[in-house]
């Protein structure tokens, strides 16, 4: 599995409170379903277990919306893959800064 986080303007490498974070799954096998859980640096749940889009049998994705007052830092995403032959699991990270005027 290969998470990848952009947004939906293009591949950026900062992000800032109260933007969108689009986060892809590619995978080399089909999976049955796919299930995203995104926590705040203070390991708060703001997606729990939510089933991401399939958008072809080996391509998934899950738009999250960030909120200005959330927490500046790093957040974990956690992607779950299963099939009847195997369960996957992978995390990343991405950064959410606040922006200057906030």
């Amino acid at each position: 599995m290969n998470i990848t986080i952009g947004s939906l303007l293009g591949n950026e490498k900062e992000f800032y409170l109260g933007t969108a974070v689009l986060i892809t799954a590619n995978f080399e096998i089909a999976p049955d379903s796919v299930t995203i859980t995104v926590r705040s640096p203070s390991g708060i749940k703001e997606v729990d277990t939510a089933s991401m889009t399939m958008k072809a049998d080996t391509f998934y994705e899950y738009v999250y919306q960030s909120v200005v007052g959330d927490i500046e830092g790093d957040y974990i995403v956690t992607v779950e893959a299963i099939s009847d032959s195997y369960k996957e699991v992978n995390e990343t990270t991405f950064g959410l800064l606040r922006q200057a005027f906030q």
